[in-house]
């Protein structure tokens, strides 16, 4: 008897749901979507633009965005751009009260996928879990990447990520970051063995986040004329630029005989010192 109680409420759940989204699409005005979606992902930041152009219900409950730009207007108005995004509702936790989502984007040429899920009941602010897959996403096309680092960063990044914090206070939450970058090159601000820039085929690295650290376990280069090799810690302040970092490797340029040169990075990540050991 409890179980078929329980079926019936199930199913007046969706049966409700399905009317809902009816009623919505049907009598929603033109551009409230997206005007709702640029309010709620500008409240409280005076620091962000952003451009929307089309936002559309999908059913099962969800959106898609199409077009849509984030500028970070205290960056020089460096921005994150995606062509779309499509965002599905698990249903069995809507009926419970949880908001969580299916995600799939399309930006600079790559696919990111996975799940993003908020803490708080009936809530899209506050603590955010996320679980994505990201592949072959243009790096060197997101200016907000440079702003971030304070360089110019190019290659295909893929890679996974493991998030749980606060999107508005990201150094403060935890997660773990496996990412590959092919055919990538890192512009440096000062050069070393007279190099201007690093030019790699591959770059791989695995990091975990805690209490504000971000741990490089491996960081590993290789590519046409050098090799190298990287671990250790960085310490995240708010404004990423003036985090410290504390890393140890090795550095090998295969055109000679030159061995494995140590080499340590210290100092703020937007003007970090190499020396050689």
């Amino acid at each position: 008897m409890r179980s078929s109680r329980l079926a019936r409420s199930i199913g007046y759940g969706l049966f409700a749901l399905i009317v809902l989204a009816a009623v919505l699409y049907l009598r929603i005005p033109a551009n409230f979507l997206e005007r709702l979606i640029v309010s709620r992902i500008t409240e409280g930041r005076s620091d962000l633009a952003v451009d929307l152009t089309e936002a559309r219900l999908r059913f099962p409950p969800g959106l898609r965005l199409d077009h849509l730009a984030i500028r970070f207007l205290d960056r020089g108005s460096a921005s994150v751009e995606f062509e779309r995004i499509s965002a599905s509702a698990a249903v069995s936790q809507l009926l419970l009260g949880r908001l969580v989502f299916s995600v799939e984007a399309r930006a600079y040429g790559g696919d990111i996928r996975g799940n993003v899920a908020f803490v708080h009941r009936f809530s899209v602010s506050g603590p955010v879990r996320a679980d994505l897959t990201f592949s072959d996403v243009n790096l060197g096309g997101c200016s907000y990447a440079e702003a971030l680092s304070g360089r110019r960063i190019e290659g295909l990044l893929s890679g996974t990520l493991l998030y749980d914090g606060r999107v508005e206070d990201a150094v403060n939450g935890r997660g773990r970051l496996d990412v590959s970058l092919r055919d990538g090159s890192i512009r440096l601000l000062n050069p070393v063995f007279g190099l201007e820039r690093l030019d790699f085929s591959r770059a791989d690295g695995q990091a975990a986040l805690e209490n504000r650290t971000l741990s490089i376990r491996s960081l590993q280069l290789a590519g046409k004329g050098l090799r190298g090799t990287l671990s250790g810690q960085v310490f995240l302040e708010n404004d990423v630029l003036q985090s410290r970092l504390d890393l140890k490797g090795t550095l090998t340029l295969t055109g000679g005989n030159t061995d494995p040169q140590p080499i340590a990075l210290t100092g703020p990540l937007g003007d970090p010192a190499v020396q050689f050991l």
